[in-house]
């Protein structure tokens, strides 16, 4: 009996201490692993790499062609917007000049005044982007611009007739093909990323000045095509939201 105890004794020792030892070298082990898994990030490698990346690049990087979703939707929703595309060119992924067509349209009637408004008529603007992104190789971008847009445009007004306060006449307020043209300018700030392959959608926001405004003579125009509505002010904010189809390459072949 006592020689049993004694193997029993001897077996219990041996079996702590193999335990024991698997558990340091295990501890051990994931250790050196964790030591092994750490890394540093090199700020200058990296800049170094996104640098030649960029100097990769092709001059000419290829073009694209957008539409402005946003203005679409407003155009059938409100009393004004636009049908708006845009072709655009890429030269090394950072100049971006472009060409922006559209068909601005008006239906509208003051409430308190009861005149109508209706026009429809073409505009453009040329401008280029530039993409502030520092890694040029990404389809994702980041823009600032500018743009030069123009419209040339006639439309309609019509109101309620002018009674003559002395004799009681009745004169009609209806004015048809009255013409007008503005000049403006535009600064802008956009984003773009890359959803699908080609397929990019992105935003952009869009502070409006006019430069120059030729007006019909019964005033100015409630709405012009491109800038928006006119209003007392020679400033206005606007956007788009752009569905893109890029057909840059981004690489030297």
């Amino acid at each position: 009996m006592s020689k049993i105890l004694k193997y029993s004794f001897v077996l219990l020792l041996n079996s702590i201490a193999l335990s024991m030892s698997a558990t340091t070298t295990l501890s051990d082990s994931v250790q050196v692993q964790s030591v092994q898994g750490i890394q540093f990030s090199d700020k200058t490698a990296s800049q170094a790499a996104r640098t030649l990346g960029n100097r990769k690049i092709a001059f000419w990087s290829g073009a694209s062609v957008s539409v402005d979703l946003a203005g679409a939707v407003l155009t059938n929703a409100t009393a004004y917007g636009q049908y708006e595309g845009a072709f655009r060119l890429n030269f090394k992924n950072k100049y971006f000049p472009l060409i922006e067509l559209g068909l601005g349209k008006a239906n509208h009637t003051d409430e308190s005044t009861n005149l109508h408004y209706q026009t429809s008529a073409p505009y453009f603007r040329l401008g280029m982007d530039y993409n502030v992104k520092k890694d040029r190789r990404s389809k994702n971008r980041v823009f600032v611009g500018g743009r030069y847009g123009f419209s040339s445009f006639e439309y309609d007004l019509s109101g309620p007739d002018l009674i003559d306060p002395n004799w009681g006449t009745t004169t009609p307020f209806n004015f048809t093909n009255l013409k007008g043209n503005t000049h403006w300018g535009e600064l802008v700030f956009g984003l773009e990323a890359q959803i699908w392959k080609f397929i990019h959608l992105g935003w952009s926001i869009r502070h409006r000045r006019r430069f120059y405004e030729k007006q019909s003579p019964v005033g100015r125009a409630w709405y012009i095509p491109g800038y928006g509505r006119s209003g007392s002010s020679s400033s206005t904010w606007g956007g788009t939201f752009n569905l893109t189809f890029d057909l840059s390459s981004s690489y030297k072949k």
